[in-house]
């Protein structure tokens, strides 16, 4: 048998188990439920089967909901990256009742228990990501002035509220990692050079040919620079 068609027999060989891992993480369904936030029941959607690995917690902008994570792919692609997922509906959207209120406490507490509800089969410290379009900046940022050294890193996707935030503790500033996206046509583009600014560790994309809903208009490019990111976040340390 020759070199060459040896060569190509491995290759065959090793695309094929490539395809049936690929296969394996696929077939696993998305978990959906609810978990209990304050007097409301939280809807989500998730894939935490891969323990030990980071967890990424998706929140959504104002005319989406955690179904936008599912259409984009992107549920489904942090699973077969081997990384854990979970996509909320907030307060007031997609199937989770509105809050009777709502102030900056309460957007921090909530981000928490997505992401303890997510991590309670877990015993050891794993990264955890935020991922934050537009609207959700808001929570986002809340829970950052609270809790944000329970964080590894954070995905802004054309946040709100960034010229009036003062940004984070001198820790916070330090630990967690920051990639700021923007869409080329997005006039919020203007935000990314503050943003950046606040954290230590920080990089910022502006991805052609999108509008504000970058993720959304362009899901290859934002999928690319985001699973880079997620490569290079580390636990905080202990």
């Amino acid at each position: 048998m020759g070199q060459a068609r040896v060569s190509s027999m491995l290759a065959l060989v090793l695309q094929a188990c490539a395809l049936g891992a690929l296969a394996q993480h696929s077939s696993v369904p998305t978990s959906v439920g609810t978990f209990p936030f304050a007097d409301i029941q939280v809807y989500y959607q998730m894939h935490v089967q891969n323990k030990g690995a980071a967890l990424v917690l998706l929140l959504h902008g104002a005319k989406f909901d955690s179904e936008t994570w599912k259409k984009t792919g992107t549920l489904t692609l942090l699973n077969e990256q081997g990384y854990r997922a979970i996509a909320i509906d907030l307060p007031g959207f997609g199937k989770t009742p509105k809050l009777p209120y709502v102030d900056d406490n309460a957007r921090a507490e909530l981000v928490l228990a997505a992401f303890k509800f997510a991590q309670q089969q877990e015993t050891q410290p794993t990264p955890m990501v935020l991922v934050s379009p537009s609207m959700s900046g808001k929570w986002a940022m809340s829970f950052i002035d609270r809790h944000g050294t329970e964080l590894s890193g954070w995905v802004a996707l054309a946040p709100v509220g960034v010229p009036a935030w003062p940004g984070p503790s001198a820790q916070v500033h330090r630990q967690v990692k920051l990639l700021a996206m923007y869409g080329e046509n997005d006039r919020m583009k203007e935000d990314s050079s503050k943003l950046t600014k606040l954290f230590a560790n920080s990089l910022s994309v502006i991805i052609p040919g999108a509008g504000h809903p970058c993720y959304v208009d362009k899901p290859h490019d934002f999928h690319r620079d985001f699973l880079s990111f997620l490569r290079s976040v580390k636990p905080p340390a202990s």
